[in-house]
């Protein structure tokens, strides 16, 4: 939170106070708004990805089952088709810039994904690190981008038959090393965190300090997001039957996410709060998108969004920003839908910016002796 002098009448100042995720009461959860991000020519559609901005990429079916990519930027949709031949296109990343990142396969028959970078409709290929042991196929899987552009996900490599981990940057590739990388994800100040295996021993999340060296954290099994602030989270077993967790390594604390009542939660994103928003199964083994934050714990996202269309069910939240606002995709009447959430203010944050406002306005045409109004 920051505060700052805006204007001043007559020696009065107007204070604003700008909160990045609007302020909560002591015992309350957020409330959120919905918007479709449904293109209108579309019959289905999910969200993949979210930008610090609040822009969204994802895949949507026309009537006739066409598949293509679109970008929601505040409001604003563009389509983008695949590129030519390409099989099981999907995005992976977006940033404030409207880069997009994903991968595709070049045709039916082909197991290698080629990974690539969209700018303004213009897709180009991210050359893999290297032929896979120096001889064989090359491929590369692009997971997260931030708003320098940095790129970063996990390709082979002509050193090893094993798959490492990569931060792609201004064109240039750089191996980070790992014995078989999984995912990867990198915040904006270039921290990255990582899961891989090591050593045949199992797989182990790792943070990679922007130009420095990586640290093994003991918090879990798998990585599934960064926040800007360096907020870790990730599943704490690589099974069906999980909780989710929440590391902060600046204070060493990790908090365990529990699940809505059924075996299995897994957090998608985080934000600098430590808001966690993901997927979690409630009793019966049905899926719904969860919301968590530290005084609270898990709770159903659809029970704190308001105006959903009849027949909605939110599954699974896939990103969460500094704004609060939230990515998440579900069904309306059984069809796929995706929607931003936006954060509503509490009642007493707007009371308290009027107020403010009524000072201001006071001092600036301060009552005259023996006037009422």
């Amino acid at each position: 939170m920051s505060t700052g002098v805006v204007g001043a009448f007559r020696g009065a100042a107007v204070v604003v106070v700008v909160c990045a995720v609007p302020a909560l009461g002591a015992d309350a959860a957020p409330r959120f708004t919905a918007r479709d991000l449904t293109p209108p020519t579309s019959a289905i559609s999910g969200a993949y990805a979210m930008s610090s901005a609040g822009d969204v990429v994802g895949i949507a079916l026309s009537p006739t089952g066409d598949r293509y990519m679109f970008v929601d930027r505040a409001g604003v949709r563009s389509i983008a088709a695949a590129p030519a031949g390409a099989h099981q296109f999907r995005p992976t990343g977006i940033n404030a810039s409207g880069l997009v990142i994903g991968q595709f396969h070049p045709s039916p028959s082909s197991p290698q994904p080629v990974s690539f970078v969209s700018s303004a409709g213009v897709v180009t290929p991210i050359a893999p690190l290297g032929p896979r042991g120096g001889s064989g196929d090359g491929w590369i899987y692009a997971t997260s981008i931030n708003d320098a552009g940095d790129i970063v996900g996990r390709s082979t490599t002509a050193s090893s038959d094993f798959e490492h981990l990569f931060r792609y940057r201004d064109g240039q590739n750089t191996d980070l090393g790992g014995e078989v990388a999984i995912s990867a994800y990198v915040n904006n100040t270039g921290v990255i965190a990582a899961d891989r295996f090591v050593n045949g021993s199992g797989s182990w999340p790792y943070r990679y300090a922007n130009g420095g060296g990586a640290t093994i954290l003991s918090v879990g099994n798998t990585v599934t997001g960064i926040s800007h602030s360096g907020l870790i989270v990730g599943a704490l077993k690589d099974t069906l039957a999980s909780a989710g967790y929440l590391y902060d390594p600046t204070t060493g604390q990790k908090r365990t996410i529990d699940t809505l009542g059924g075996p299995r939660t897994l957090p998608n994103g985080v934000n600098s709060e430590g808001w966690v928003v993901g997927t979690s199964d409630v009793t019966g083994g049905l899926e719904r998108a969860f919301f968590f934050d530290r005084q609270r714990g898990p709770v159903d996202l659809n029970t704190l969004v308001d105006g959903l269309p009849a027949g909605t069910i939110l599954t699974s939240a896939v990103a969460v920003n500094d704004a609060g606002q939230v990515a998440v995709n579900g069904t309306v009447n059984g069809a796929g839908r995706s929607f931003l959430l936006t954060p509503v203010p509490e009642p007493g944050a707007a009371v308290g910016l009027a107020a403010v406002g009524s000072w201001a306005l006071a001092r600036r045409h301060p009552r005259r002796p023996g006037l009422s109004r």
